[in-house]
């Protein structure tokens, strides 16, 4: 199994690397790996803390600027209500024009204007050109002065930028001759513009350095994170890799972490388990070569047993075989030299004699030959079943036509990878059976067919004879058992040929089972693996594009 190696350091499947590749949404939190999602996660929290810091300090400093701009607007604007009050009240507008003019040489203020009682403006300064007592703009007083008396504010004009704004009344001295106790009493009202300009330059320079001193803090804390991530993640890198290698057949891996927290045990843990598989996997190479040995030997011993199994079938076939032909000869010679002196019932016995001598040479014949379909294996080649059946067709015309028999082919039959001489007998043994027990039923039929699957061909063979008894089917393929009823029992055989038959279909990795009904016929089905038939893996690609359904495809995948 391959593996992909990650940015992070992350050890994954290639197949799951191609699964992700085809996940498109989940492919860039797939590349991060842990490693870089703690790292984003910490550098996402920290910089919101920062954020949160930056805007804390903006918001407050704003706060402090536009406070002491105000307690500075409302000082000053006191200070010149105190100088100004004489003029005020004497309603001088030359001299509080120079007081004005005087006033905002100094940089720091915007504008001034006098107001008398009434709100009207007796003097206006401003260093907007645009702003005198024709046109008063922001300096106009409301309808009521004593709605914008003392509350400083501030503002901001196309030409002048940031002010704080306040206007104050201007109270002087009054002495009335029948009380003369000093007493106070409105003379005017005066406005006053302190630019705010410095120090909001000021605070914007703070505020680029502290967003800056953030930036480079958020930086160095990303990258301290990522390295102390590094540095934890180091044993578990150690530790994938080991497993890549003990995965790879390298049991010689161990991991090189001496920590007492839990990935110390860890790594404890994972070398005291490499080092049991690898025991674990001597003792198994042990055992598979004692193993190995043993089956040698039970091999050889096998194959002796086999080659004294076929010595000792041999000679019980010829020690057998020579009486019988012993035996047959003489009832022949003594038949062909003595007849004329012999009655008719010692020429009956004789010919029974010759002919059960056949009988069991045959079956001896058999027998010898069941024994070696297994072991004894001929040439492979090519076979036409369909060639075959026909050649069988003809060899068996007289016994259909005499008993009136119709042989045909239902379809078309597979071409199988095997020994011809063996399929040849599984036809002939099943064609023949279903001769013998044909019966004397009205129709008189034998269907041979296939059907091409995608693991394996089924063939059957299929009659309309007297069929078999059900506590018979359990039986028929065992050797020397026949069927009980009346006219089995009438019909000459030895028991061996379905044996046979079994035998050979089981050498081909196959099985063979028998479906009947009593007065109806039967039918012997038998299977050959796919790996014996050539157009079971053509069939299947046909039998996958034809059939659509899912179990049609799943049968195609498989």
């Amino acid at each position: 199994m391959e593996t992909v190696r990650t940015q992070s350091g992350d050890i994954l499947d290639s197949r799951d690397a191609s699964e992700s590749d085809q996940a498109l949404p989940r492919r860039v939190g797939w590349r991060l790996g842990i490693q870089g999602k703690l790292v984003l996660s910490f550098a996402i929290l920290i910089g919101m803390a920062l954020s949160i810091s930056c805007w804390v300090f903006f918001y407050e400093s704003r706060r402090e600027v536009a406070r002491h701009s105000a307690q500075q607007v409302v000082q000053l604007a006191r200070l010149l209500g105190l100088t100004a009050a004489p003029s005020l009240k004497a309603n001088d507008t030359w001299e509080l024009d120079t007081l004005a003019r005087e006033v905002i040489k100094n940089s720091d203020v915007s504008a001034v204007a006098f107001y008398n009682v009434d709100g009207h403006a007796l003097s206006v300064a401003c260093r907007d050109p645009a702003i005198d007592r024709s046109n008063l703009g922001f300096l106009q007083l409301p309808d009521s002065p004593t709605q914008a008396v003392m509350r400083a504010g501030d503002r901001t004009a196309p030409t002048l930028g940031n002010f704080a704004m306040v206007t104050v009344p201007v109270i002087g001295p009054e002495q009335d001759a029948a009380h003369p106790v000093n007493g106070e009493r409105l003379l005017g009202y005066l406005t006053v513009c302190l630019n705010e300009n410095g120090e909001w330059a000021h605070l914007q320079k703070v505020q680029a350095v502290q967003i800056l001193i953030g930036l480079l803090t958020l930086m160095g804390i990303v990258l301290l994170m990522y390295l102390l991530v590094l540095r934890i993640f180091q044993p578990i890198r150690q530790l994938v890799e080991a497993t890549n290698r003990i995965a790879a057949g390298d049991l010689t891996a161990r991991v090189a972490i001496h920590r007492t927290d839990v990935i110390g045990r860890l790594a404890r843990s994972f070398n005291q388990m490499a080092t049991k598989v690898k025991n674990h996997q001597a003792n198994l190479e042990k055992t598979v070569q004692d193993r190995t040995v043993q089956l040698e030997e039970s091999n050889s011993r096998l194959t002796a047993e086999i080659a004294e199994k076929e010595d000792f079938l041999r000679a019980v076939s010829h020690d057998l075989n020579a009486p019988l032909r012993n035996i047959a000869g003489m009832a022949e010679m003594l038949l062909h030299k003595h007849s004329h002196a012999f009655d008719v019932e010692v020429i009956h016995r004789l010919n029974r004699i010759q002919k059960n001598a056949d009988v069991e040479r045959d079956l001896i014949n058999e027998l010898l030959e069941l024994s070696r379909i297994k072991t004894d294996r001929q040439r492979i080649e090519m076979v036409d079943i369909e060639a075959l059946v026909g050649d069988l067709s003809g060899l068996l015309e007289n016994d259909l036509k005499s008993r009136g028999i119709s042989l045909e082919i239902e379809n078309r039959l597979p071409v199988i990878c095997g020994e011809k001489s063996r399929f040849r007998q599984v036809f002939q043994n099943l064609i023949d059976n279903a001769i013998k027990y044909m019966g004397d039923g009205p129709k008189r039929e034998i269907r041979i067919g296939a059907a091409v699957g995608t693991r394996a061909a089924e063939f059957y063979v299929r009659d309309t004879g007297q069929g078999i008894d059900a506590e018979d089917i359990g039986h028929v393929f065992h050797i020397f058992r026949r069927g009980k009823n009346a006219h089995a029992t009438q019909v000459i055989g030895k028991g061996v040929g379905l044996a046979n038959v079994k035998s050979i279909v089981e050498t081909y990795h196959g099985r063979i089972w028998v479906e009947s009904t009593p007065g109806k016929g039967s039918v012997f089905r038998f299977t050959i693996a796919g790996q014996h038939v050539p157009t079971v893996q053509s069939q299947s690609v046909i039998d996958g594009i034809n059939d659509t359904s899912e179990t049609g495809l799943e049968r195609l995948a498989t």
